[in-house]
């Protein structure tokens, strides 16, 4: 399992942070997407994802994350990596 952990590492790393935040952009929309899915009764794979509408989502949040990316490797910069990830 390792081996695999270390390919998504090397996979992020190798990505630009405006890369990085459409991409996490995307994950948090599809997790608010399921829990709202749950909390109504339904199943994800039955739910019809909109893709005009997580276009959008994407590009409401994408620069906030990218802020947020942005402070986090200063921060690493400064202190060192979080052992977390």
């Amino acid at each position: 399992m390792a081996k695999k952990n270390e390919n998504v590492d090397e996979l992020i790393d190798s990505m630009s942070k405006f890369a990085q935040s459409r991409w996490l952009a995307l994950y948090e929309a599809v997790n608010i997407i399921a829990d709202k899915a749950e909390d109504s009764g339904k199943k994800f794979d039955t739910i019809t994802l909109k893709q005009p509408a997580l276009e959008k989502y994407i590009e409401s949040t994408c620069d906030g994350i990218y802020k947020c990316l942005e402070e986090r490797e200063k921060r690493e910069s400064k202190y060192g990596k979080s052992r977390k990830r």
